[in-house]
């Protein structure tokens, strides 16, 4: 397989992130949304079991999901 060391941009990005505490007041435009939870469904599960849920929410309203 290979090199099984962490890639240094990855830990990079590992050690470097942070937590919102504080958020804009815009809305995130819904194609955004889509294709953010279409990538979130790339991510590798336990056995290939597949089993994520999302549940999207706006100020006050259900957004859904359209994938």
């Amino acid at each position: 397989m290979g090199d099984s060391r962490p890639n240094s941009y990855l830990m990079e990005l590992i050690k470097n992130r942070t937590s919102i505490r504080k958020y804009l007041p815009q809305k995130v435009d819904r194609d955004i949304i889509n294709q953010l939870l279409l990538a979130a469904q790339w991510a590798p599960s336990s056995q290939n079991t597949q089993s994520w849920r999302y549940i999207v929410f706006g100020r006050g309203e259900y957004a859904g999901f359209d994938g």
